[in-house]
């Protein structure tokens, strides 16, 4: 087995161990990939990671994501999202779970469409929470 493969291997069970200990998957990602960036560049990880982060924080793509949240509460605060609750509410009322599938039909769509997950989860979460909480919705079935 090539040291690349063995790496590989202790990573993903040193990442399954960190996650399944409690360490929240961001800060364990990060800090195996700082480990192992030592081990395998030496000291010249941190310059890379750092010019790395600011890479990814100067990205034009991350720039819709508030834009995606504030859609999310517009629709939310307006009553559209109410409105059209109602609408699928009636539509798939007969269906048992109708207006659960056609959250996640929604979602999905949504997803497609924006290409931002976070900013999906987090706009349809203000719009179908409250909605699917209102019509006798379990919270944990609402919440996914």
């Amino acid at each position: 087995m090539s040291p690349e493969q063995m790496a590989a291997i202790i990573m993903f069970i040193l990442l399954l161990a960190l996650v399944i200990s409690g360490v929240h998957l961001a800060f364990a990602l990060m800090f195996i990939g700082l480990v192992f960036g030592l081990i395998f560049q030496g000291s010249s990880i941190f310059p890379m990671a750092m010019l790395q982060t600011f890479d990814i924080m100067e990205s034009e793509i991350l720039i819709a994501v508030p834009l995606f949240v504030f859609m999310g509460t517009i629709l939310e605060r307006s009553g559209i999202a109410e409105k059209v609750y109602q609408t699928l509410y009636e539509l798939f009322g007969p269906v048992r779970g109708g207006l659960a599938i056609a959250t996640i039909v929604t979602c999905t769509i949504f997803a497609a469409c924006t290409g931002v997950i976070a900013a999906t989860v987090t706009a349809m979460t203000l719009i179908a929470i409250p909605s699917m909480l209102k019509r006798k919705y379990s919270k944990s079935l609402a919440s996914g």
